[in-house]
């Protein structure tokens, strides 16, 4: 009786998921959560790595037209690779 109500207002209950009783269709949005997510880790590792070879290349090109020593290179260099 109880489940004949429950069934009533619940879309995605009943006899349409076979044998898995909405296991599937959890999976299915498990699958799908998991995607969005590491496509925008993806997106925000890309965006924060530009970020840092354009720094690395101003650094270098400081460095090529002699504004700034070997010692001074490599230090700023070590800052901008530092986690």
């Amino acid at each position: 009786m109880l489940t004949a109500v429950f069934q009533g207002w619940c879309p995605w209950c009943g006899q349409h998921m076979g044998g898995w009783r909405g296991g599937g269709m959890l999976l299915v949005w498990l699958i799908v959560l998991v995607a969005i997510a590491g496509v925008v880790w993806l997106l925000l590792r890309r965006m924060g790595g530009r970020s840092g070879d354009r720094a690395e290349e101003a650094l270098r090109e400081r460095y090529a037209r002699g504004d700034i020593d070997d010692e001074t290179y490599r230090r700023m260099l070590a800052e901008l690779r530092r986690p």
